[in-house]
């Protein structure tokens, strides 16, 4: 179809367009596009959604990232349009349509990070949680992602407005209740509550309380409709009225103190050294930061990811220039209701993600302790120093001690509700991460460590078998990105023996068992995080393996040690991470890994190889004695 502007001079920008209803459709799409911009810049009036709180994930990662990004282009490519003053009334429609597509989600981000804000300043409201659920937040299986046109709008205005609407209701409610609770407490000093005007307030008072109570269980209900919440209010400000009224009729028996400004003075220096201590706090916390990055640079030379610590220091910096916003608030003269509550409001917020982030610290604190506890007493065993003396070199299968692993918990039936599925292979083994919820991923990263010494060492520190080692990590665009939460993985190896532990390879070098099972040739684990596990598989009739009669040359090992086999981050990080035996779990297993400490880094090489040279010479005397014996 030809254009209707082919062969035709299009107009210039002050030329009229070229219908009458093209100059409508024009002067309706810079109406909306007016709007649209002043939608864009109401969003700005509030802190962004937290990515990491589930409640906001949705719509912060699937809806407002793409349409932030998308809306200006749109509203530059229509000026650039009536710029060049060649349209038809199907373009100018377009543009109308897309203005107030993207209006739509500006309202609904906006509306979502007051609702997020109110959430943050009354955590225990029934009401409004009931609210948000229902009517505010957006999930993975309920959203508006794929509405359009009359239908989103529709949505927008029988659905998220009017429980935004009630939200705010709700809100009102709560701060006009504990502004009436608090005035029932307090009467002017030196008032008189006898006669007449004293029974009057009496009386008000106990009709305000009355009010109170019944907003509270108003405000604990899971179902409210708008007319209930609009006439409590009215109660509540009339009680407020009456109350007060009745307060100022109050005889004082002595005159009040007249407030004279010497009486406001040392408020001021009270405001500014607020201001001072808050900018000293927030000095204070950026130098934790910087510090916590060097001491993770010092401690774990090769990991891109940060630490919970180093999260949990950036989280109080937040909290830090949270706390300075609102003292700088506080200080201005006059006040601003709007803006210091909004800063306390988010004062609250980074607060609340500090806890959030101190308590996955403290649950991963306390299970690497309750990890350790069983392990204990395998300290005390006498029978430890005899299989680390070279006169009982006996390849004759020891009493595998049982791993003791802490109880062969029954993994729990995988959640059918998945909502996140990730596959990857390196050619020889493929590996499929399941989460029970959204992730900012997309591709799981799967490397063998074939450094032959790490994998020996481990299967002398766990009793034996055959050892193989992997580096799981998550990427997002090409970039590793760290993602919280537990994960089942499913890692498929090939021929699988039946018999198979699973070990977290901890920074520290310490081995952690995890729970694991064999499912359709598949060993099937849990873990919450990412990084280097340790597989080791042993047969029914294995008994523990001796290392092979090979020699290496001291050379050659330490080549081996420092070269690249699985790529060049991967040996850098398996190189910097020394594998101690100091793991008690793993010390029960294997008494002969009780006094070795760590694995040698990579300067230490030299040791290394000298130990395995003397293992090796152990092993071969041990089995001519064998074939004497024979």
């Amino acid at each position: 179809m030809k254009p209707e502007t082919e062969g035709k001079t299009p107009p210039s920008t002050e030329g009229k367009p070229q219908t009458s209803n093209e100059e409508a459709k024009k002067l309706k799409a810079l109406e909306e596009l007016k709007k649209l911009e002043q939608a864009l810049a109401e969003v700005n009036q509030y802190p962004e959604l937290s990515e990491s709180n589930p409640d906001y994930r949705v719509q912060k990662k699937e809806f407002w990232d793409y349409s932030k990004t998308v809306a200006p282009k749109k509203m530059q490519a229509f000026k650039m349009l009536l710029e060049k003053g060649s349209y038809t009334e199907q373009d100018l429609q377009r543009f109308i349509d897309d203005f107030i597509y993207y209006q739509i989600h500006a309202q609904i981000e906006k509306m979502t990070r007051q609702v997020a804000l109110y959430r943050a300043k009354y955590p225990k409201i029934t009401s409004l949680e009931r609210e948000f659920e229902s009517g505010i937040k957006q999930t993975n299986r309920s959203n508006y992602g794929t509405l359009e046109g009359t239908a989103l709008k529709t949505y927008f205005e029988r659905d998220f407005r009017p429980a935004f609407n009630k939200i705010q209701q709700i809100v009102a409610i709560q701060e006009t209740l504990n502004k009436l609770d608090d005035e029932t407490k307090t009467v002017p000093d030196g008032a008189k509550l006898t006669g007449g005007a004293g029974k009057a307030y009496n009386e008000a008072r106990d009709d305000a309380g009355k009010v109170v109570s019944e907003s509270q269980e108003l405000l604990s209900q899971t179902t409210v409709t708008m007319d209930k919440l609009v006439m409590q209010l009215t109660k509540l400000n009339d009680a407020m009225s009456k109350l007060k009224e009745a307060k100022a009729k109050l005889v004082p028996e002595v005159k009040p103190k007249p407030e004279n400004p010497e009486h406001q003075k040392p408020s001021t220096p009270g405001i500014k050294e607020k201001v001072a201590e808050a900018e000293k706090k927030l000095a204070e916390a950026e130098k934790k930061v910087k510090d916590q990055k060097e001491a993770d640079r010092r401690n774990y030379p090769s990991n891109t990811r940060k630490t919970v610590e180093l999260e949990i220091a950036e989280a109080q910096v937040e909290v830090k220039k949270a706390e300075l916003e609102l003292a700088q608030a506080e200080a201005q003269t006059p006040q601003n209701a709007d803006t210091i509550n909004a800063a306390k409001a988010k004062v609250e917020v980074a607060k609340s993600n500090v806890k959030k982030l101190e308590k996955i610290k403290s649950d991963s604190d306390k299970s690497q302790a309750d990890e350790q506890k069983p392990t204990t007493p395998a300290l005390d065993t006498p029978k430890e120093p005899d299989n680390k003396k070279p006169s009982v070199p006996t390849p004759e299968k020891p009493t595998p001690q049982p791993e003791k692993p802490k109880p062969e918990v029954k993994p729990q039936p995988e959640a059918p509700k998945t909502t996140k599925i990730i596959t990857a292979s390196d050619g020889k083994t493929k590996v499929t991460v399941i989460f029970d919820k959204a992730v900012d991923a997309d591709k799981v990263n799967i490397k063998e460590v074939t450094t032959k010494e790490l994998a020996e060492k481990i299967a002398r520190q766990t009793g034996g078998g055959t050892v193989r080692v992997f580096d799981l990590s998550l990427s997002k665009g090409g970039k590793e990105t760290h993602v919280n939460g537990e994960r089942t993985v499913r890692l498929a190896l090939g021929q699988t023996a039946s018999d198979v532990h699973v070990y977290h390879v901890k920074e520290n070098g310490d081995l952690e068992r995890i729970p694991s099972k064999v499912e359709n040739g598949q060993v099937v684990f849990k873990t919450n995080h990412f990084s280097l596990f340790a597989i080791k598989t042993l047969s029914k009739n294995q008994n523990i393996t001796t290392p092979k009669q090979t020699k290496p040359s001291i050379q050659d090992s330490q080549t081996q040690i420092g070269e690249n086999q699985t790529g060049k981050s991967q040996n850098k990080e398996v190189n910097h991470k020394p594998l101690a035996t100091g793991n008690e779990t793993v010390a029960k297993e294997n008494p002969t890994s009780a006094t070795e400490k760590k694995l040698p880094s990579t300067g230490a090489a030299t040791n290394l190889v000298l130990e395995i040279i003397g293992l090796l010479g152990l092993a071969g005397t041990s089995l001519i004695a064998m074939k004497r014996r024979k």
